[in-house]
């Protein structure tokens, strides 16, 4: 299952690379702000995706951590690309990449930790904050049991699950709480629904 859907986003990967050079060389009108702009950001970086890794690099990066990656994830790395253009705004990290100097140390020491969450948490709506809130917050940013993916900026950061029942599933991370996506989503899943131009993470929550 996990190797077709692989390869189905291979052809999409390709069909997606092939739009974004029509529209840089204006052989494509009518395109939508947003897809310009990531064209845009997909020509500065000189590529849709980074060279994908290989198993042995993989495998050294969960020895180091003591963790295994969940298997979508671990297969796009090592067949599809490893980084570069994705959902985060300021695109898919590469393996063993920091999302940024303020995640820095916290960024992989706590991965084999259980990720202590299974339903959205809205902390800032919290009335009373007792030592065990704190602590589970504090888990939060520490990133335990998840491998931060990229940014959108402004403290917003896209988290993969590594431990725990939602092992597999993407959350998302901010100042006000953490969430799943709404459906719920693995990280195939997730890039996907991207490289097919949505970008409404929570619509089941509009319904």
């Amino acid at each position: 299952m996990t190797h077709a859907l692989v390869e189905r986003l291979n052809a999409k990967l390709r069909a997606h690379e092939a739009r974004q050079l029509a529209m840089l060389s204006g052989t494509e009108h009518g395109q939508p702000p947003v897809a310009r702009e990531r064209a845009l950001r997909m020509r500065e970086r000189g590529c849709v995706l980074f060279p994908s890794l290989s198993v042995s690099a993989v495998a050294a990066f969960e020895s180091k951590y003591a963790v295994t990656l969940p298997s979508e994830f671990r297969e796009f790395v090592t067949t599809i690309g490893d980084g570069g253009e994705g959902p985060p705004f300021y695109g898919l990290l590469q393996l063993g990449e920091p999302a940024d100097a303020w995640l820095g140390d916290n960024a992989f020491q706590n991965l084999q930790k259980p990720f202590p969450f299974e339903a959205p948490w809205v902390w800032e709506d919290e009335p009373v904050w007792t030592p065990e809130k704190i602590a589970l917050k504090a888990a939060a940013f520490d990133l335990h049991g998840t491998l931060a993916l990229g940014t959108d900026g402004c403290g917003i950061y896209w988290l993969l699950v590594i431990t725990g029942p939602e092992r597999g599933n993407i959350w998302q991370l901010c100042d006000q709480g953490v969430q799943p996506l709404a459906p719920q989503r693995t990280f195939l899943s997730w890039y996907e629904f991207w490289l097919d131009g949505h970008e409404d993470w929570w619509a089941d929550l509009e319904k």
